[in-house]
């Protein structure tokens, strides 16, 4: 919890009035010579007093502290939440926390605490989306209140400033990307597929057929339709996947490429993809980002791999003309072997799939596959959220 720098306190608009007016009565006590006066002048330089006071000891006893999201993604909204703890012996009214964002779109996010009880602890929260991926700062932030008349407002800064990472937008795979991923890659290497890597996901509905396993039956579509329904269901083995991005832009000048951002989002969503329909079978992930200094990310299946290449996508920067080669280098016959390779860029990458075969094997390069989203070649496997929602948005039409 942190309390941050002292108090500080200041007049509001509406002070600043009654305290004109207050001075005005007092002249006019002076110059006309009625007491009366002055004892209304007595009573609002009491209530400004009183008000003054009462801001400050509202906040003499509350700490504050803020906490960031396990995850966010560009274009969707976020909450952060606000703990505010109140040591004091007194409850504190109406204390608002404004949090300073590094966003182009929202400067700032504020949460209202109606009532922080003694000796307790209030919580809140308030929204805010990032447009673009990568680190954002947050903080410092500010403590403040007006209670109990709104003629003083006190405040206190607190300097506690958070990082947090931005994942790139997820977007949605299509059916067809589904059905290239979902065979069993080994028979590309001649073996069978071991029991324990294999899994079934179900597939659609149909007719009863001689044989059929008694377990399978849809029981809600046979007493619909009056004939028995079977559930049919495809069989996926985990795969070993290798996805190679590259997210050159032709102008590194540029702060934001919208290919690159494409490419960084349908990468995103298929690492994603690939670990929650095999993450159960341990299929093995290596994720390769071309970049002046290379990253890869490797290992089983699972949400600790997906989280550390979703990191690494959201720190991704633009790549130069020949830094895919450095990141080949970072690639071994094991890595390899019997993987799946994806090559995603925003460039034609032909000469990066015939390096690839000339360094592990021809064949490796013949079966692997190239997704430029500059050419569309996106559009087959993948949608953005905003083209999932103007699809949704026609069907319903």
């Amino acid at each position: 919890m942190t309390r941050g720098s002292r108090i500080r306190s200041a007049p509001t608009v509406e002070g600043w009035g009654l305290a004109f007016i207050a001075c005005c009565l007092l002249a006019s006590s002076f110059i006309q010579r009625v007491n009366l006066l002055v004892l209304v002048f007595g009573l609002l330089a009491a209530l400004l007093l009183v008000g003054w006071v009462q801001a400050r000891r509202n906040l003499s006893r509350i700490a504050v502290r803020r906490v960031l999201p396990q995850e966010t993604y560009a274009g969707a909204p976020f909450e952060v939440a606000i703990e505010a703890v109140n040591d004091g012996f007194r409850d504190a009214f109406a204390v608002s926390v404004v949090d300073e964002l590094d966003l182009p779109n929202q400067l700032y996010g504020e949460a209202l605490f109606a009532k922080a009880a003694k000796r307790s602890t209030a919580k809140a929260k308030y929204a805010a989306i990032s447009e673009r991926r990568g680190r954002v700062a947050i903080g410092p932030m500010t403590v403040g209140t007006r209670f109990p008349f709104g003629l003083f407002q006190a405040r206190r800064v607190l300097h506690s400033v958070d990082e947090m990472v931005v994942f790139p937008a997820l977007g949605e795979m299509t059916d067809s990307w589904r059905r290239l991923t979902g065979r069993a890659s080994d028979s590309s290497k001649n073996l069978r597929p071991s029991p324990e890597r294999v899994q079934e996901e179900f597939h659609g509905l149909r007719d009863y057929r001689e044989g059929d396993n008694l377990r399978h039956i849809h029981w809600l579509t046979t007493a619909r339709r009056g004939q028995p329904v079977v559930k049919e269901f495809e069989t996926l083995s985990a795969r070993d996947v290798l996805l190679f991005v590259d997210p050159f832009a032709p102008d590194p000048a540029v702060l934001v490429d919208p290919h690159v951002e494409t490419a960084l989002s349908l990468a995103a969503t298929a690492c994603v993809d690939f670990c929650r329909r095999f993450g159960s079978a341990s299929g093995r992930i290596v994720v390769v980002l071309a970049g002046q200094t290379p990253t890869v990310v490797q290992g089983q299946a699972s949400s600790r791999l997906v989280d550390a290449a979703l990191r690494a996508f959201a720190l991704a920067e633009f790549t130069f003309q020949d830094d895919w080669r450095t990141a080949l280098d970072k690639l071994g016959p094991n890595q390899v072997r019997g993987a799946q390779a994806w090559f995603i860029g925003t460039r034609p990458m032909d000469h990066m799939r015939r390096e690839y075969g000339m360094r592990f094997g021809f064949r490796f390069g013949v079966d692997a596959a190239t997704i430029d989203v500059t050419a569309d070649q996106h559009r087959a496997f993948f949608r953005r959220i905003d083209e999932s929602a103007s699809a949704s948005k026609e069907i319903k039409r």
